[in-house]
């Protein structure tokens, strides 16, 4: 019929001999100035012109975003562009913003569009509580992701039961946030501090190491899990001895006594959960003080840390992390390594490739 046969079916029209591209003809437009014709009785056109129109056409694509015109749908960004934890969360805000663009190109299948409302909590559970009713209320979003810092998470896990919105925590991975303050409306994408630091007990149990000491920041999840590494290690490996434990403040820049004090002790092995600014910091200080020349280390060095610190970085420590691009061979992750990577000039971090999974799996199920 005429709609099967229409691309590239030629015609010709009384006017002018005619094609189709998909459902448009390339008839075009006749223009010239007016001017009285005794003939017809009314005015015509004079030194007449015809510019056909194919060159105009409109693609496909555009057609259809045209006759679709997909609504929009919001998605909130709460994250801690402000603090200790300012360079993972502008890594999950690249990251997230290659998500959308990626989901707004896919437009024609999923038949909306998406926008990132991003807000800045500034590391303050106070004003982040704020911050997400105003998205709730005023920016009219469906769901709320971030943020890095377990504290502010917490505030946050409250407001999605209040409110009955979605909040994907990609990467603040307190316990607190799926048992103690659970509800219908709170997912944790990234492993929780208790399964973390199972797990690493489990690996370290197979190693060599009988004595133990453990430093880490006072605040969020990590003393979370450094109780899960002791309570799994004792289980699997009871002759192991921890010599003793140092939860630092948030803040703390200068690190010189907590590693004397650790020296001191004689471990065979320090385990750590500092991340971020924290553990480029101590590793730099530690290095000065000879400090992995006299005892094993363990500690999270995800991309983005093993990125700043280059050069300064020891060979040999025990690492962990969530989520490694290189661990992947997935098509999908070099894509988004590439777009990343054009952005940032940077390998994208674990922060950035869970928050980029949590934007495409919110998507997913919208």
């Amino acid at each position: 019929d005429l709609v099967d046969r229409g691309p590239g079916m030629s015609f010709d029209f009384l006017l002018s001999p005619g094609y189709f591209n998909d459902h448009q003809s390339s008839l075009g437009s006749f223009i010239g100035e007016t001017k009285w014709d005794e003939e017809y009785g009314f005015m015509t056109y004079d030194n007449l012109r015809y510019i056909p129109g194919e060159d105009l056409w409109r693609s496909v694509e555009e057609i259809k975003n045209l006759i679709i015109r997909p609504p929009t749908k919001f998605l909130g960004m709460i994250t801690d562009l402000t603090g200790e934890q300012a360079s993972g969360a502008k890594e999950t805000v690249v990251a997230s913003e290659i998500a959308v663009e990626q989901i707004n190109k896919r437009k024609l299948r999923l038949r909306y569009n998406v926008e990132l409302l991003i807000r800045d909590s500034e590391q303050n559970p106070q004003k982040a509580t704020q911050l997400a009713e105003d998205l709730i209320t005023k920016g009219k979003v469906s769901a709320i992701i971030g943020p890095v810092s377990s504290a502010t998470a917490a505030s946050l896990a409250i407001i999605a039961k209040k409110w009955a919105t979605v909040f994907i925590f990609h990467y603040a991975n307190s316990e607190r946030l799926t048992i103690k303050l659970f509800n219908d409306y709170v997912v944790q994408v990234g492993p929780s501090a208790y399964i973390e630091g199972s797990l690493q007990a489990m690996d370290m149990a197979e190693q060599k190491y009988s004595s133990y000491y453990l430093v880490g920041p006072r605040y969020g999840a990590a003393p979370e899990a450094a109780a899960a590494f002791k309570e799994w290690l004792k289980k699997l490996r009871p002759d192991v001895r921890f010599l003793g434990e140092l939860w630092l403040p948030a803040g703390t820049t200068d690190f010189s006594a907590a590693i004397d004090t650790i020296l001191a002790a004689k471990p065979e092995i320090v385990y750590s959960n500092f991340t971020g600014e924290d553990l480029v910091r101590f590793t730099r200080q530690a290095k000065s003080h000879k400090f992995f020349e006299q005892v094993a280390f363990a500690a999270p060095y995800d991309v983005g840390v093993l990125q700043e610190l280059k050069q300064d970085m020891v060979p040999g420590i025990r690492a962990f992390s969530k989520a490694p691009f290189y661990a992947s061979q997935d098509a999908r992750m070099k894509d988004f390594v590439e777009k990343y990577r054009a952005r940032t000039s940077l390998y994208p971090s674990d922060a950035a490739v869970l928050a980029y999974d949590s934007v495409m799996m919110w998507a997913s199920i919208m």
